[in-house]
């Protein structure tokens, strides 16, 4: 799972979680107060989907947990505009 605490994710968007777990190994993840559960595959991923969300200042947590026991929480997730800038050290041509 990819997400760091203080993470901005994009507005009306479907929100992929994903990670990699043993074989068999069920993981349930709950953001913002909805559950999606997955099985690890026989190549050791797991993913599951959530509905877009709106913007919003109020923060969100993200945990999953694993049939095994381990587990991890996110805390401070916004939801809002994610932008990217790109380009060369010469930003005005």
């Amino acid at each position: 799972m990819y997400f760091r605490d203080g993470v901005i994710i994009q507005r009306d968007q479907p929100i992929p979680v994903w990670g990699y777990a043993n074989k068999g190994v069920e993981v349930t993840v709950t953001l913002g107060g909805v559950t999606r559960s997955a099985v690890a595959n026989a190549k050791q991923e797991w993913s599951v989907s959530f509905p877009a969300l709106k913007a919003s200042t109020m923060p969100i947590t993200l945990t999953a947990k694993a049939s095994h026991g381990h587990s991890r929480t996110v805390e401070n997730i916004l939801v809002g505009d994610v932008w990217f800038l790109t380009g060369g050290t010469l930003l005005t041509t």
